[in-house]
C-alpha cells in the first residue's frame, strides 16, 4: 500500500484515566461532501443544504459522560450529538431545528468521572448523512479509559505478567479502490 492508503487506514488511540478532563477542539477543513455520499445529493432539500458543505461533529460510544449543550454559563460541549460543525463560511441557509449549527470551531470538553470502568472506547462523526463517508476516511479513532490490567483484574480476575506490553488493532470496514483511495459511499454488498 502506498503512503495514501496506509495513513487513510491508521487510527488514532487516545489513553486516559477516571478522572481525565478530554478536551479537543474540532476545526471542519473538509472538503465539500463528495459526489458519492447520497444523502448529501438526493431528493430531501433541506439534507442536501445542510450535508453539501460536509459538517461534522464528535461523538464517543461507550463512555459514562455528559451530553452537555453549549450554554451561556459554559461555551463548551460533553459528548453532544446535536451540534454539527461547517467549514468556516459554509454555514447552511437551512439547519433542522432541533441541531446547533456552527462554522465557528467547536470545543469539546468530556470530564471521565473518577469511577469510570476501564475499558475500550470509541470516538466518531455523528452527522446522519455523513457518518460513514467520514468514517471510511479515517474520522475516527479508540479512547481507552485505564488500563489492559485494570479490565484483566476486573473481568477475569487475572494478573497479566509484569513486562506486558499493550498493542491496540483497530480494524475498520472500508473498501479501498484500485487507485489507493478509499470508497467514502461503502457498497452494502461488500
Amino acid at each position: 500500500a502506498d503512503s495514501r492508503t496506509a495513513a487513510t487506514y491508521k487510527g488514532v488511540v487516545l489513553q486516559l484515566q477516571p478522572g481525565d478532563h478530554l478536551r479537543m477542539k474540532l476545526i471542519n477543513h473538509l472538503p465539500p461532501a463528495p459526489a458519492d455520499a447520497e444523502n448529501a445529493h438526493g431528493p430531501d432539500a433541506m439534507m442536501n443544504e445542510m450535508l453539501a458543505a460536509n459538517p461534522t461533529n464528535i461523538h464517543t460510544h461507550g463512555l459514562i459522560v455528559e451530553p452537555r449543550k453549549a450554554d451561556g454559563s459554559d461555551p463548551t460541549y460533553g459528548d453532544y450529538v446535536y451540534v454539527v460543525g461547517y467549514p468556516a463560511g459554509k454555514l447552511p441557509s437551512m439547519i433542522h431545528p432541533d441541531l446547533t449549527a456552527t462554522d465557528q470551531p467547536i470545543q469539546y470538553d468530556i470530564y471521565i468521572p473518577p469511577n469510570h470502568p476501564s475499558g475500550m472506547f470509541f470516538f466518531h462523526p455523528h452527522v446522519h448523512g455523513l457518518g460513514v463517508n467520514q468514517i471510511s476516511e479515517g474520522l475516527e479513532g479508540i479512547l481507552v479509559i485505564g488500563s489492559v490490567q485494570d479490565v484483566a483484574s476486573t473481568t477475569a480476575n487475572f494478573t497479566l505478567p509484569p513486562k506486558f506490553s499493550t498493542r491496540y488493532i483497530h480494524l475498520r470496514d472500508m473498501q479501498v479502490l484500485a487507485n489507493g483511495d478509499a470508497q467514502d459511499q461503502e457498497d452494502p454488498e461488500f
